[in-house]
């Protein structure tokens, strides 16, 4: 092994454990968050409701929608329905948890 590719390879271990990996930081991030939220009973209690009571209320409003005859032939409204909220859920958790990132966030 030459001087060089020494040097190379320490720099490269050292920026490795400077910049860690984006799946090293979402993984704590997680674990960070999973820990708050089991503390919080409330947050976890709408986190898990909200989705049921959209998809309930939904589901019950407009299930005529599934009616019509412009509506996808073989599907069920709940199946129509189910990606908008699950998208709605993960916007809504992600606009909770931006401002607690902010204080950790530090540009490159």
């Amino acid at each position: 092994m030459t001087l060089l590719s020494a040097t190379s390879s320490a720099t490269t271990a050292e920026s490795r454990q400077l910049h860690p990996s984006v799946v090293t930081e979402v993984l704590q991030l997680t674990g960070r968050n999973l820990r708050k939220i089991t503390r919080e009973p409330t947050l976890v209690f709408f986190s898990l409701a909200m989705p049921i009571i959209m998809l309930t209320l939904f589901g019950q409003v407009f299930k005529s929608i599934a009616q019509t005859p412009n509506f996808p032939t073989g599907m069920s409204y709940i199946d129509y329905l189910l990606p908008a909220v699950l998208c709605t859920t993960l916007v809504q958790s992600a606009t909770r948890q931006a401002p607690r990132l902010r204080p950790t966030w530090t540009p490159a």
